[in-house]
């Protein structure tokens, strides 16, 4: 078994954008004249990982002969998904084909400025049962996440007013990237499962020990043409600058 494997999570349909006119499926979606699903295989790239696993389902063909079987010098293993199995089971299903102790996850749609390497070597060093890479950026569009003063995740799904009342507490986001022990997919029914939900929320009751890590970098999930108009008007400079795009 090896002991640490990347993967992307590359499956979802990309309705928003379908809907409102975009001809390409959402990984090919051109941001700053790239292909959106460029930006997670450079920073795989460039932390020296060799290989990745990309699950897909939603014209997957027309992403992966686009893509190829190589980019950035990394490897890609196409892992073509009979049915939509969600955030959960899009993982749970490689870890069955490539068993690994240990996963380092980033979702296609999500740009972002950080050192996968740095991260990777963080989750190591506190050996929680997995890492989520947080942010105060973009509150009220996700999620809120509760965690301590040491970044220990203490609740997921709370309402803001709850933070107000536990000085201790900071709301925080879930950025797209997270690093995950194996064990954690136990947790998974079969089939389709979202990891946030049927995962990280039980882990937790079970008293299971999630940590934070907090980016200090940009951040943007091009989920419709309104975040890619965003990204290309607001972090167009800092994402030139980070990817030399």
């Amino acid at each position: 078994m090896q002991t640490l494997r990347v993967m992307i999570l590359s499956a979802g349909l990309g309705s928003r954008m379908e809907q409102a006119g975009e001809p390409l499926p959402k990984p090919l979606v051109q941001v700053l004249g790239k292909p959106l699903i460029h930006y997670p295989l450079m920073l795989i790239a460039r932390a020296g990982f060799k290989e990745v696993i990309i699950n897909l389902f939603h014209r997957a063909d027309e992403i992966k002969s686009t893509i190829g079987q190589k980019a950035f010098g990394v490897k890609i293993n196409w892992l073509i998904e009979p049915q939509l199995l969600g955030t959960g089971g899009g993982i749970k299903n490689a870890q069955k084909l490539y068993p690994a102790k240990r996963w380092l996850v980033l979702n296609a749609d999500t740009i972002i400025d950080i050192d996968l390497k740095e991260l990777v070597n963080f989750h190591q060093k506190f050996s929680p049962l997995a890492t989520m890479v947080l942010s105060q950026v973009r509150l009220r569009k996700y999620t809120p996440i509760l965690v301590d003063e040491l970044g220990w995740v203490k609740k997921i799904g709370t309402e803001p007013q709850e933070v107000k009342r536990s000085p201790n507490m900071y709301e925080v986001c879930y950025c797209g990237v997270q690093v995950v022990e194996s064990r954690l997919l136990d947790f998974l029914p079969e089939g389709k499962s979202q990891i946030i939900e049927q995962a990280y929320i039980p882990a937790l009751s079970s008293k299971e020990k999630i940590l934070g890590h907090f980016l200090m970098g940009f951040w943007i999930a091009i989920d419709d043409p309104e975040a890619k108009e965003r990204a290309e008007r607001e972090l167009g400079a800092k994402i030139k600058a980070v990817f030399k795009a």
